[in-house]
């Protein structure tokens, strides 16, 4: 969860050659993808070594103002598809969220992850949607499907912390809240919410 709506940084190509790819040449002796499956595999293929080489960066961050450059960067190379129809139905749904109109979003996001399974954002929009509809168990279904496809997303684990603060779970939203930090160095709820969570199991312990 906690996608924004307009990531500063969005050029994917210019991402993926920042990481280390298949040579040209290798790649004009493979053969073409035979179906829509096979060529988001080969699309969600590039971007995780985009996001090899993005993550790679955000830890070698040294402050701030540089972590939220690769961080910006990193959303946007979540957000992109592959997929034209997927991109506009994406937008589509977040503007029916932004105007609370649930059902059609609903409607967006299911078709979403149907068509591109693989495509983790489709699954963390969906999340974000049903938790802002209370839908908490299907929140978390979500945000699984989402790790399972890219384990370090912190927007999903930090998503994972808060429907946990809400069930007043404090120690397993403190575990999933420490590995969103694990994943983002820089999140900035390192400051306040996760000290505070610290504070709610400790005094739970005594």
């Amino acid at each position: 969860m906690n996608f924004p709506a307009a990531p500063k940084i969005a050029v994917l190509a210019a991402l993926i050659a920042t990481a280390p790819i298949i040579d040209s040449s290798l790649r004009a002796q493979a053969p073409p993808p035979t179906s829509p499956s096979e060529a988001q595999a080969v699309f969600e293929a590039e971007k995780a070594r985009a996001l090899d080489a993005l993550f790679g960066a955000l830890h070698r961050a040294a402050a701030d103002t540089e972590a939220d450059e690769m961080i910006a960067e990193i959303w946007a190379v979540w957000a992109r598809s592959g997929r034209k129809d997927i991109d506009a139905m994406m937008t589509q749904a977040a503007g029916a969220m932004q105007s609370r109109n649930f059902g059609v979003a609903v409607l967006l996001l299911d078709e979403v992850v149907d068509e591109a399974p693989l495509f983790s954002e489709g699954w963390n929009r969906r999340a974000t949607l049903r938790f802002m509809m209370g839908d908490h168990a299907g929140a978390l279904a979500d945000i699984e499907k989402v790790l399972a496809l890219e384990p370090r997303h912190f927007g999903a684990l930090a998503g994972r912390g808060m429907i946990q603060m809400a069930a007043e779970k404090w120690e397993a939203a403190l575990e999933a809240w420490r590995a969103a930090l694990k994943a983002n160095p820089f999140l900035k709820e390192r400051h306040g919410v996760i000290p505070e969570l610290q504070r709610r199991v400790e005094k739970g312990r005594l």
